[in-house]
């Protein structure tokens, strides 16, 4: 297969249909090389299972618990749980029995459909049919919609059953649960890889907003260690109080910085239109209604135009082991009915997948830990109509490399933005990783660049050795990885903590364990760019 003629989007589509099977090995590894891909990263060696679905994976669980052949290409299952409290739905494969080494990597591919309502994916490795002898990993509520990878090493696993580090594996399994409540979560299964690290991941070091203190503490320290970086610029605050002037940003790109695009424009995260708009912060009983009087609403319901997504927030606390029914009409005047999971903390709003035109009722499943606000989200046009705007500024003044690349105000995504951020252009788009093991949202650059990882805060106190934590992981798995800064805003930044975060990536840097790029760079080096 010629792939080095095909666009991104054609490289990634094509991509899916190379990692079958039959592609493995060498000639896997020579097909990626030939369009530029997997040398800074990720490099499979073979595969423990791809596309097949006929008559090699087989399903158990309970009820309705449901697994057909996957819709999306280059998957193979799509399996879905029961609409029961604590439904499960389990997917199982012989593979290839494989020894994996400690420094093995496992990569899995999932598609999420509604990462709000995705409690629980887990992803075994088994050495018996009763799944018995287990190694297993499990992701809470942080995958994105759409693609989304998990890359693990055997010693991330948790054993069981008298598992060790050098069993021989025969089985794959996925497993989908419910919380604890009645709902339905869906998911395809991707192919699963194993390969090793290459020696040089990427980082890219990002600034939100562009404060001064990028300027004056982080420009002239990265510049002494022989590294650079990017910011993520808002240009509605250019020279605005303690935001960074024009000159100063054309100083950092004529120095190897590029300038991305920040998406707080007018507090315009994507699931921040209203925090209010359909209910004002309430606190109900189990299997109450909420009383539907915000902004948007009249006489017991809401009315949206156009048709958008619904958001359900809180300002403290954990909803996670809540759910919510919302039901309405689409853009179409069709009923719509669907269950969400609450919000995990203030800045990870839950949101719906389907877009209502109209709300009439929203239940809880279970009493309210706290009290919870339902409002709704910007539409991916309004989006692009702020785009337009930021790009305007990004033309007019030069910064015509490494600008494709954006920042999503606290980490907030939903379903539509995979589709404006593709439509306007972007090569990457990052969001927030936490805990102790890397998930991440890129498999060799392609996967889906538009949900990178990142770790954060640099420059923020205390965070040095998380950071380095993250970039360690990332060197052992071979994987790219993007760092987050502020240096302003809410939180007091601290030039000590942030020269000493600088010194070390400097010395990774120079010492061939790290290359630190500008996105420019990062581009060119996936492909993306000649």
């Amino acid at each position: 297969m010629a792939l080095i003629n095909l666009d991104k989007h054609q490289k990634e589509h094509a991509l899916l249909q190379l990692l079958q099977p039959e592609q493995t090995g060498d000639n896997l590894s020579a097909e990626l090389a030939a369009i530029g891909i997997g040398q800074e990263g990720f490099m499979p060696r073979a595969q423990i299972s791809g596309a097949e679905y006929t008559g090699v994976w087989t399903k158990s669980g309970p009820g309705a618990s449901v697994m057909v052949q996957s819709p999306v290409p280059g998957f193979a299952a799509r399996i879905s749980s029961n609409n029961a409290s604590s439904g499960y739905v389990l997917a199982t494969r012989t593979i290839q029995p494989i020894l994996l080494g400690t420094k093995d990597i496992i990569t899995v591919l999932v598609n999420v459909l509604d990462p709000s309502s995705t409690r629980n994916v887990r992803i075994t490795l088994a050495n018996d049919a009763g799944i018995t002898i287990k190694a297993y990993i499990v992701g809470y509520q942080t995958w994105h919609p759409g693609v989304n990878a998990m890359s693990f090493r055997i010693s991330d696993c948790i054993m069981s059953g008298g598992a060790t580090a050098t069993t021989t594996w025969n089985y794959l399994q996925f497993s989908v649960t419910n919380p604890s409540f009645a709902m339905v979560n869906t998911v395809d299964i991707g192919p699963a890889y194993v390969g090793g690290a290459a020696k040089v991941p990427m980082v890219c070091v990002g600034f939100d907003s562009g404060y001064n203190k990028v300027y004056d503490w982080a420009y002239p320290a990265m510049k002494a260690n022989g590294i650079v970086g990017n910011v993520y610029a808002m240009p509605s605050s250019v020279g605005v109080s303690d935001r960074i002037t024009l000159d100063k940003y054309k100083e950092l790109y004529a120095n190897g910085w590029s300038i991305g695009l920040y998406g707080n424009v007018d507090n315009m995260g994507a699931i921040n239109h209203t925090k209010t708009g359909i209910t004002t912060a309430q606190s109900v009983g189990a299997g109450a209604t909420f009383s539907i009087d915000g902004t948007l609403a009249s006489a017991g319901t809401a009315t949206l135009s156009p048709a958008r997504i619904i958001t359900a927030q809180i300002l403290s606390g954990n909803e996670g082991t809540n759910g919510y029914t919302i039901v309405g009409e689409n853009a179409d005047g069709n009923a719509i009915t669907e269950v969400i999971i609450g919000p995990t903390a203030s800045a990870s709003p839950a949101y719906t997948a389907n877009e209502y035109k109209k709300v009439n009722s929203i239940t809880s499943i279970n009493a309210t830990s706290v009290a919870v606000s339902f409002g709704t989200a910007f539409t991916g046009q309004e989006y692009l109509d702020q785009f337009s705007l930021q790009k305007a500024w990004i033309d007019a003044n030069g910064f015509s490399e490494g600008w494709a690349h954006f920042a999503y105000p606290l980490g907030e995504t939903n379903n539509n933005s995979i589709g404006w951020l593709t439509q306007a252009g972007f090569k990457t788009a990052r969001t927030v990783v936490s805990g102790s093991t890397l998930f991440i949202d890129q498999l060799t650059g392609v996967a889906n660049p538009l949900f990178m990882s990142a770790t954060v805060t640099i420059g923020d106190a205390g965070t040095d050795a998380g950071i380095k934590t993250k970039v360690d992981l990332a060197i052992a798995l071979g994987l790219d990885l993007f760092i987050l800064g502020h240096l302003g805003g809410a939180v007091s930044p601290d030039q000590t903590e942030l020269n000493k975060t600088i010194a070390w990536l400097g010395s990774y840097h120079r010492e061939g364990k790290i290359k630190v790029v500008s996105f420019a760079e990062y581009e060119k080096r996936l492909g993306y760019a000649p």
